[in-house]
């Protein structure tokens, strides 16, 4: 948001949007091997010129400016990182995503890793950031992995 001049959203879990476009990804990974430390990787598309022709409906640059912008945004990508880690309140960062979260309130196609597609409108965050949806039956289910498409916008 301080770089692209936008109301930049994350799409729960790990996707940054800017007018729905992907604009970044975030992946952290954990193993049995590495117990309390996480690797994060994190992808951003800097300008829309590079945005390959068959992803240009989804995907987007954060921004259209000079080639500065990319120093520019990993100097507030390393900020905000160490602000984070070095005042660590789970709780206040929980809020901000919550906050931040495109994807509540809205109609969505379900792709669970471990069962069948299926629509649903997602209604809340829990506790430990897993998505609350309500299907179509109207049954409640909590994602914890997996992928979600939003269907409609607000």
């Amino acid at each position: 948001r301080e770089v692209c001049g936008d109301a930049a959203w994350i799409k729960w879990v790990n996707d940054i949007l800017i007018r729905d476009k992907k604009c970044s990804g975030i992946l952290v990974e954990t193993t049995e091997n590495l117990k309390g430390f996480a690797v994060v990787g994190i992808g951003v598309n800097i300008g829309s010129g590079s945005i390959h022709e068959s992803v240009k409906d989804i995907a987007c640059g954060v921004t259209d400016k000079s080639r500065d912008t990319r120093w520019h945004l990993l100097i507030k990508i390393l900020e905000n990182l160490k602000d984070l880690y070095v005042d660590f309140d789970k709780i206040k960062i929980f809020a901000a995503y919550k906050e931040r979260c495109s994807t509540l309130g809205r109609r969505i196609e379900v792709h669970p890793n471990n069962g069948e597609t299926y629509i649903a409108v997602a209604e809340d965050l829990d506790d430990n950031c897993r998505l609350v949806v309500k299907d179509e039956r109207g049954e409640m289910h909590v994602i914890d992995s997996g992928e979600v498409k939003i269907i409609s916008t607000r």
